[in-house]
């Protein structure tokens, strides 16, 4: 048995979570401006993935130019894997092959800890891509905590290309956002991709609080923008970024630093 054999029902009773359907979880998340390079290439893209028909086709096209493009606009600080193998635990029958894993390190050459956001790409049965989705999630808990890097929340994405299902898993609880977003609004994709990596859509744990600021290109020109959310101090992400692109929340006030 393989993340692929997990339905919904099967995940929760094996380990035991509490599934709560809900369609407010990534609602007031910040849109992120695409680049123009990813719109123009969504643009041809698209309509050939479509074409094509293969989830093969639709993660390659699709998914995997959204995901780079996270990457750039948080300035290279995080990872992405595709078609990666993440074989946690084969005695609970997490094993198998991710179509895209996002980690927090930003070391591309191998997979670190920790493991932030799983992708699923699907031709049309978003649904049915849960129970495997969430398995996913689950072995990304564990692989964390292995490592000892934990972090508050895990999440997930199921996506046709077109169309995104996103998921939240907090300890023992699986949030599953049944609004649906769709590829025409890349801007709210984009957003809710970068809260998950700056844990925005998950509640802040007691201690600093750290909002970071990435590039957007417009243009020829480029501006700052603030991403609020959580990152520890230890992570790779906090420890790469530069003074002048960090800003403190401590006790719900803000000490800004000088860029």
């Amino acid at each position: 048995m393989a993340y692929s054999s997990f339905t919904l029902d099967a995940v929760q009773e094996a380990f035991h979570l509490e599934v709560i359907d809900t369609a407010r979880v990534f609602a007031d998340i910040e849109p992120m401006q695409p680049s123009e390079l990813l719109t123009a290439m969504l643009a041809r893209h698209i309509p050939l993935a479509i074409a094509i028909g293969t989830e093969k086709a639709r993660a390659e096209l699709i998914v995997a130019g959204v995901l780079a493009e996270l990457r750039e606009q948080l300035d290279l600080r995080i990872s992405f894997f595709s078609g990666i193998d993440f074989n946690v635990d084969a005695d609970a029958s997490l094993v198998g092959v991710c179509d895209f894993l996002v980690s927090l390190s930003p070391r591309q050459s191998s997979l670190k800890a920790p493991v932030i956001v799983l992708v699923e790409a699907k031709k049309e049965d978003l649904i049915g891509g849960l129970g495997q989705c969430a398995a996913e999630m689950v072995a990304a808990q564990r692989f964390n905590a292995e490592k000892g890097n934990d972090i508050p929340c895990i999440y997930g994405a199921i996506t046709s290309g077109v169309e995104w299902l996103f998921l939240k898993l907090e300890r023992q609880k699986l949030y599953i956002d049944l609004g649906g977003y769709t590829i025409e609004r890349c801007d709210r994709i984009l957003g809710i991709l970068a809260s998950m990596v700056a844990q925005t859509a998950c509640g802040f744990p007691n201690g600093r609080r750290i909002a970071v600021l990435s590039r957007v290109r417009v243009g020829e020109t480029s501006r700052s923008r603030c991403i609020p959310g959580v990152l520890y101090q230890n992570s790779p992400v906090y420890g790469g970024l530069s003074d002048g692109i960090q800003q403190l929340y401590l006790s719900g006030s803000t000490e800004s630093v000088s860029t």
